[in-house]
């Protein structure tokens, strides 16, 4: 018996994009366990690939300040009405859906507030515009600021090689450099003094800070 097509009733299903999984030749997976065996297994899911994640988490943001949370019950309440069982673990749906939230903040898509909520902004609104059926690396790599965090060296090797590029923990640093890329001053360190969170997260600040000072330097010179 041929399965019928199914359609959402709230969102268009997104033409199939390169997802960021299946570039493991190229950032070196190695071998299967059982972190990788549960991202493959969201594969079977088209509404949950990251382009249409990435695409979700910007409608989500576009309608109102989001969170990965908010954004996880859409992207469910997505497969109930296509008629769709959940997968059976949640844990790595929440994890890539809030990898997608912070890449698209350090593409300069959406800014985080300090109450934890992501905003869309005119970059993003733009994008969507421009990517109505999907977003992934290819049209993050297009912005300056998200090529110059996944081209820097990681700060500490992880024990695992991941098959997403970008699943590394959030951290301090990271936190930090994003924040310098959304306009956020130095001052802004919501770490207690003279911890190592307060440390790191200056150091990502003081980074992005610099890489955009020598930016619009370079700019400025024109072509030499």
């Amino acid at each position: 018996m041929t399965r019928p097509e199914r359609t959402l009733v709230d969102e268009p299903v997104p033409r199939p994009c390169a997802s960021l999984h299946d570039r493991r030749g190229e950032w070196g997976g190695r071998g299967v366990g059982r972190q990788e065996r549960m991202n493959m297994e969201l594969e079977d899911y088209p509404l949950l690939n990251e382009p249409n994640i990435m695409l979700i988490a910007l409608r989500t943001a576009a309608e109102d300040p989001a969170t990965p949370d908010s954004c996880s019950r859409r992207l469910l309440r997505s497969l109930r009405h296509a008629g769709e069982s959940p997968p059976p673990d949640l844990a790595p749906l929440h994890r890539r859906v809030e990898t997608a939230f912070r890449c698209l903040s350090i593409a300069g898509l959406l800014d985080l507030a300090r109450d934890g909520r992501y905003a869309i902004t005119q970059r993003g609104r733009q994008v969507l515009r421009d990517h109505p059926t999907g977003v992934d690396s290819s049209v993050l790599v297009s912005f300056p600021e998200f090529r110059s965090y996944i081209s820097r060296p990681r700060q500490e090797k992880p024990e695992k090689v991941e098959s997403d590029p970008f699943a590394r923990p959030p951290s301090a640093y990271d936190e930090g450099y994003s924040a310098s890329l959304h306009g956020r001053e130095i001052t802004d360190n919501p770490y207690e003094f003279d911890t190592t969170g307060h440390i790191e997260w200056e150091n990502g600040w003081s980074e992005a800070h610099e890489e955009d000072a020598r930016r619009r330097d370079a700019t400025a010179a024109g072509p030499g």
